[in-house]
């Protein structure tokens, strides 16, 4: 059983205007892989260091059914308006395979990045910090079915479709999944640690983190989380942030199995 869980963006309220994971309180469903597979990641995200390399990844299609009670549940278990509805939960799905496909971010990094963001609730509340992070992504953009308080419901699909790209590819805003991959990777040619440097970037901003180790900064734990949920997705994270930025290198390796070793 899953224990409550509490994601902060950050240890500094200038981190925060970066992408802000919401507070989340409420027990995951049981479907999702247990506490004792979850495996602490540290150092620059190399393979080297022990990190899943893409092909280690769980298929899009297979996260996507790991997270799918989460997703559907997910609003109410947080106070968040009415859960999502069949053709919410379908938008999304829909938004993130069509913002893959024209921002060449994989599927499955905009979905581990959505679910360590708000679990997937379409009514997600916007985080208020020097700037706000509204919507499924906490993204630096506009988009939002939850406007302090003003629930949309249904949430339009257009609405869906705008918080998936504000957060991958937003035109013009400070910090985005894509504009993180150019800045890691502007040839096309770095290794599958600039995935983790991108969701770390994508939280915390180039400013705060350290390419050398990952876990150092705001939301310490944000990347190995990533990482984790990339290979096999959980509920709660068990990542002890007063170790994370000590670690050079992976404790142990996550098959998408659940096995570890």
């Amino acid at each position: 059983m899953f224990g409550p869980t509490f994601i902060f963006a950050a240890s500094s309220i200038f981190a925060l205007s970066f992408a802000a994971p919401l507070r989340l309180d409420v027990v995951p469903p049981n479907d999702l892989v247990g506490r004792d597979t979850y495996v602490m990641l540290g150092g620059d995200g190399s393979m080297n260091a022990g990190w899943p390399s893409r092909s280690d990844w769980m298929s899009f299609e297979k996260a996507w059914d790991a997270n799918l009670k989460t997703i559907q549940q997910s609003c109410e278990n947080q106070g968040w308006g009415k859960n999502n509805n069949e053709v919410e939960t379908r938008a999304i799905k829909a938004s993130i395979e069509e913002e893959s496909g024209t921002s060449g971010i994989p599927e499955e990094l905009i979905l581990a990045v959505m679910m360590q963001e708000s679990r997937g609730c379409v009514r997600a509340p916007t985080t208020h910090y020097d700037f706000d992070n509204p919507g499924l992504m906490q993204s630096a953009g506009k988009a939002s079915c939850n406007t302090d308080g003003n629930l949309i419901s249904p949430c339009p699909v257009n609405k869906i479709r705008a918080m998936i790209h504000d957060g991958t590819a937003g035109e013009g805003l400070r910090t985005t999944l894509k504009n993180s991959l150019t800045f890691f990777d502007p040839t096309g040619a770095a290794d599958d640690s600039k995935w983790y440097k991108v969701a770390r970037r994508y939280n915390a901003g180039e400013v705060l983190m350290d390419e050398k180790n990952l876990g150092i900064g705001p939301t310490k734990c944000y990347a190995s989380d990533i990482a984790n949920r990339l290979v096999q997705p959980f509920g709660d994270s068990t990542c002890n942030t007063d170790v994370i930025a000590t670690l050079t290198s992976a404790q142990g390796r996550i098959s998408s199995s659940g096995n570890t070793n």
